[in-house]
């Protein structure tokens, strides 16, 4: 496949939009698109050569993204550090049940 055929088939895809009720990943077509937007410029021009509101149109897109991830990350992290949390209670609860239930039945064989 030759690069003007993948920037063909790149130009109408979408940045994908970040489901904030999912986990997501940063797509490889999403790096590729972006990367396209930004080679094809000209230097010293923004992309497409249409001027600064595209630029900060894409630097927009971007940190969007970005921050959507670190939202999720933070929120992934959270999650699994409060399920450690509760099954350690949980396991601390459980072995303090036993040893009352063992004491409880050694005062009671000692009558």
């Amino acid at each position: 496949m030759e690069e003007h055929d993948l920037e063909e088939i790149l130009e109408d895809t979408p940045f994908r939009v970040d489901d904030p009720a999912k986990r997501s990943r940063f797509q490889t077509r999403d790096l590729t698109k972006l990367m396209l937007i930004v080679t094809r410029r000209k230097p010293y021009a923004a992309p497409y050569g249409k001027g600064d509101a595209e630029w900060q149109a894409v630097a927009n897109d971007l940190n969007a993204a970005v921050k959507a991830y670190l939202q999720l990350k933070t929120r992934f992290e959270e999650k699994r550090h409060a399920r450690f949390e509760e099954k350690r209670h949980a396991e601390a609860e459980k072995k303090k049940r036993k040893k009352k239930r063992i004491a409880t039945a050694g005062s009671k064989a000692m009558r």
